[in-house]
């Protein structure tokens, strides 16, 4: 992800740096709080079974894997 970011800042106007920049702080803070959410609710009661963590990372990959498509 930190790869194609950079490589999209490269290319941007300084007006769109600003913006995507923007973006990506709050993309980033939405993404870590998914994260918690899911800790605090589903991993931590076990409400997922054994399989709840590895759920969480898989779930955690995706959306990162998905946000580097839309910045591609």
């Amino acid at each position: 992800l930190n790869v194609i970011y950079n490589k999209l800042l490269a290319r941007l106007t300084e007006e769109q740096k600003v913006v995507l920049i923007d973006s990506q702080v709050d993309w980033l803070n939405w993404h870590i709080q998914e994260s918690k959410f899911v800790n605090m609710t589903l991993l931590i009661d076990r409400k997922l079974g054994s399989h709840g963590p590895i759920q969480e990372l898989k779930a955690r990959k995706y959306r990162l894997r998905e946000r580097k498509l839309e910045l591609m």
